[in-house]
């Protein structure tokens, strides 16, 4: 157990003075901070001469023969050393910390994990502290949707131990309903600490905990039950037969296929196999967003944001 005492260092050098014919005994004391039984800092000094016969003491105002030496002053400093760098080394240790997190934040990954101050997050006022796990389910450029958690914690440590205890992968641990949110406004949240803490597991696992079960490898393309026409589309587009991809996706679209509406939608665009054609690319936006896609309704307010064309329906 640690405790702060104070502590005393005491030097006896014999003088040329003499009192019942002997030599007085000069004492030299030094005081220090300690923490248990090591000294932080030295805070003072004095010094008296002593006869060992009759006991007179003569208190002295300056140390003539300077019984304490420097050394012995310095050693005083050995805990206020430790405790410098082993606060140097946290500080650096945080830092690295801070950097690794804010390059999951920078360049999001799928299954990364954000522990949440809810309260905050929700902006409003609580009597009592909540913390949630949210968690990544899909990266789409400058979209990044999540889903949080059913769980609340009061304590922060509470959490942490929800992790190592395996409960991210029960089945009703996080919902089916997401968020989506994008990079610059995950990156605010981080500097404000509702955000904080951005974890990313590694084989599967946080704090020791298990929170990812082994997936399935995934389908050539990620949507909801793509269409074979469009999938010939993508595999057109990936070789960069961008005209015969168009032709795809626009047979595909005319059919209702809301992902290939969207693929077609990017396409006209980005100017990829036909002239820009911003027009276009709104109104096959406009028709996935009717079947509720919510990449459909997020790439439509975006390109609505940039072009005049849109201006009219703002």
């Amino acid at each position: 157990m640690f405790f702060m005492d104070i502590g005393k260092q005491v030097f006896k050098t014999p003088q040329s003075k003499l009192c019942c014919d002997k030599a007085m005994i000069q004492y030299a004391e030094l005081k220090y901070i300690k923490l248990s039984f090591i000294p932080l800092f030295p805070f003072s000094t004095s010094y008296q001469s002593k006869c060992i016969e009759c006991k007179s003491i003569v208190e002295l105002t300056k140390n003539s023969d300077k019984a304490i030496s420097w050394f012995d002053i310095l050693s005083k400093f050995i805990g206020s050393g430790l405790l410098f760098f082993i606060a140097l080394f946290l500080w650096q240790d945080k830092q690295k910390e801070v950097a690794q997190e804010l390059a999951f934040l920078a360049q999001p990954q799928k299954y990364d994990f954000y522990l949440i101050d809810n309260s905050r997050f929700k902006n409003e006022l609580s009597y009592r502290a909540e913390f949630v796990i949210a968690k990544v389910i899909s990266v789409d450029k400058d979209k990044i949707e999540i889903v949080i958690g059913n769980y609340m914690y009061s304590r922060k440590r509470d959490l942490i131990k929800a992790i190592r205890l395996d409960t991210l992968v029960f089945d009703d641990f996080f919902p089916s309903k997401s968020q989506i949110l994008t990079q610059a406004e995950l990156i605010n949240l981080y500097q404000d600490e509702v955000i904080y803490k951005a974890l990313r597991p590694i084989n599967f696992t946080l704090f020791g905990g298990v929170v990812l079960r082994p997936q399935a490898p995934e389908k050539l393309y990620k949507g909801y039950n793509p269409t074979p026409i469009n999938q010939a589309g993508i595999r057109n587009y990936r070789n960069e037969n961008f005209s015969e991809a168009l032709a795809l996706f626009k047979q595909a679209a005319e059919k209702g296929d809301a992902w290939a509406q969207i693929n077609l939608a990017q396409m006209y665009r980005d100017g990829e196999g036909h002239q820009v054609d911003n027009k276009q690319a709104l109104y096959w936006f406009e028709e996935a967003k009717q079947q509720g896609n919510k990449k459909a309704i997020f790439e439509y307010d975006r390109l609505c944001k940039q072009i005049k064309e849109c201006s009219h329906l703002k």
